[in-house]
């Protein structure tokens, strides 16, 4: 039995257009596109030709990009950009599965870079599904680092070592799953 792709679209009670998109035995397959109520797109999916999901991007209201990214098997998988009103990058997730916790089962590590509006990274580590996971770093808007320490499961842990804008130490905690134990070296203290 041969079955063929038909494009639908949906309408608000307004006329204006609210989806369309391809379906091959009621399945969605290309691209298809939503609408707000005023016509503005508000995302864009990509599907196989078997209806997995390979890609999507969201609008902001004024038609500029506010996220983008790709699926593997019907999962977040590479790298999602984020962006403001105005089209500017401030965020980046990196989708991987990897063993981190010695389990069976292969992990979503999702790798988190935050930027400052000027491009410059404010912010960067790893993120499974029970929090902050691993080494994170945050940075000052000069680039200096600003403290740096491990998460688990979305808690400070171990040492964290905290800097001052000018590079210098500030401060080094010891934290047991995110109360602080005992504290370390102190550096000078910024006014």
């Amino acid at each position: 039995m041969l079955f063929r792709k038909k494009e639908v679209k949906e309408y608000y009670e307004n006329g204006l257009l609210m989806s369309e998109g391809y379906y091959k035995n009621d399945v969605r397959v290309g691209k298809h596109f939503n609408y707000d109520e005023k016509g503005n797109i508000t995302d864009e999916w990509i599907f196989s030709k078997t209806g997995e999901r390979l890609s999507f991007k969201r609008y902001h209201q004024n038609g500029n990009l506010a996220e983008d990214g790709n699926y593997k098997d019907d999962t977040r998988s590479g790298i999602w950009n984020y962006y403001d009103e105005n089209g500017e990058l401030h965020s980046s997730e990196e989708y991987k599965y990897e063993d981190i916790l010695g389990g069976y089962d292969l992990d979503q590590v999702i790798r988190i870079t935050n930027y400052y509006s000027d491009g410059s990274i404010k912010s960067k580590g790893d993120e499974l599904a029970m929090g902050y996971h691993g080494e994170w770093i945050y940075y000052f808007s000069n680039g200096q680092i600003e403290s740096q320490g491990e998460y688990l499961d979305g808690d400070k842990h171990l040492e964290w070592t905290y800097y001052n804008k000018d590079g210098s130490l500030k401060e080094i905690l010891e934290y047991e799953r995110g109360a602080i134990q005992k504290t370390g070296e102190n550096g000078p203290n910024e006014s």
